[in-house]
């Protein structure tokens, strides 16, 4: 018989809450703690939630807690030392992207999982957002043949600094798309690559002009994440506008606001091409972390948190199989068949773990920290 998974949250902001939501609403997970390191908020989220066990130490918590899972809901760059704790502690893993903002540091988590001989899976929520799934299944029904070219296109005003400033842009926005882009080509490697930067605006913010590379199953894609001036179009335009208790005001001038974000994601092939538009708000689905903070409209931020929890979902609800069946086995001691498994659970679990995203985010890592490194390249990189 399947027993329930048992869940531990760290971290208790904002994207934490998003993952314990999501949790909640798969019936076969059940979050049974959550520690932060301020233990106010750990009291007040897990109140929230109706959460029973809530500390200020991971060590605490899993010293304290009978959990199969631990859930990584922390900033980047406070992956690394829950991650490996967790693993050390034989634990079931789950982290956002970016993993972290250092390939080593990638590279050691895996190593850890790998030698504890538990899963460590990173979620790759953009890949359940519709307009994206749309197209995958466009793309492998044949509509447009062959896929030779991806171009993803993004532009974001710079209202949205202030829910998205905690990484630089390459490891920020970029990696939700660079995860889409291996996803749509089927690829397993990057294979040479080239960036086009440019000088940081006025408020340190920093444009990826352009980012060309081909991955090595030969399809090529182009890139560009832009941060647009407040007040001004694209084009350059102009456009005057207030904030009066948090809500954007029209613009008495121009009689419209300017769009927050505007994007476009190209899949070229042999026989056509499909086009959307990833303009919707809701597609950033990288984590604004000041949400609460931020000047965006409530409605906004509830339009981004509700495609989040909803995403997040979908992804970790994929998990249940990897992780039921092993609970099966620990269930089932006592019989004769049982014995058997045992005898070739060390071949037949490694059977069972999955660190494909854990291997393509690593990559992921390691191509932006060298596009970072030089951010005006003039001549093509190989990895």
């Amino acid at each position: 018989m399947r027993k329930q998974i048992k869940v531990g949250i760290v971290g208790a902001g904002s994207w934490a809450e998003c993952h314990v939501e999501a949790y909640q609403a798969i019936p076969q997970m059940e979050v049974v703690s959550l520690c932060d390191t301020i233990m106010e908020k750990a009291n007040e989220t897990a109140d929230r939630y109706g959460i029973r066990g809530r500390y200020n130490s991971l060590n605490e918590m899993l010293a304290k807690q009978d959990i199969d899972l631990i859930s990584v809901a922390t900033h980047e760059l406070h992956h690394y030392v829950p991650t490996v704790l967790a693993l050390k502690n034989s634990k079931h893993v789950v982290i956002d992207q970016p993993v972290v903002n250092n390939p080593l540091s990638a590279l050691e988590m895996w190593k850890n999982a790998i030698r504890s001989n538990k899963q460590l899976f990173v979620t790759r929520p953009s890949r359940f957002l519709k307009p994206y799934a749309d197209a995958y299944a466009q793309l492998q029904s044949g509509q447009i043949g062959k896929l030779q070219q991806l171009i993803f296109h993004r532009t974001r005003s710079e209202r949205l600094f202030q829910a998205y400033h905690r990484l630089p842009t390459y490891f920020e926005m970029l990696v939700h798309d660079l995860d889409l882009a291996f996803w749509l080509s089927n690829a397993d490697f990057i294979q040479v690559g080239q960036a086009f930067g440019s000088k940081p605006l006025r408020n340190g913010l920093r444009n990826i002009e352009r980012l060309d590379f081909e991955f090595g199953n030969g399809v090529t894609v182009t890139m560009s994440s832009l941060w647009t001036p407040d007040g001004e179009t694209e084009q350059g335009e102009v456009q005057h506008k207030e904030i009066q208790d948090g809500e954007i005001q029209h613009d008495n001038t121009h009689g419209e606001i300017q769009s927050l974000t505007t994007g476009t994601l190209e899949l070229i092939g042999e026989k056509g091409t499909i086009s959307i538009d990833t303009g919707d708000i809701a597609l950033l689905i990288g984590d604004p972390w000041n949400w609460q903070a931020s000047l965006l409209p409530e409605a906004l931020k509830e339009q981004l948190r509700s495609a989040s929890i909803a995403a997040l979902h979908e992804q970790l609800k994929s998990y249940v199989a990897y992780l039921g069946e092993e609970e099966e086995e620990d269930a089932d001691t006592d019989t004769d068949a049982a014995a058997g498994k045992k005898a070739g659970a060390g071949e037949d679990s490694k059977k069972t773990l999955d660190y494909s995203s854990m291997k393509q985010s690593q990559q992921i890592i390691q191509f932006c920290d060298a596009m970072l490194r030089s951010l005006d390249f003039n001549y093509p990189v190989r990895f």
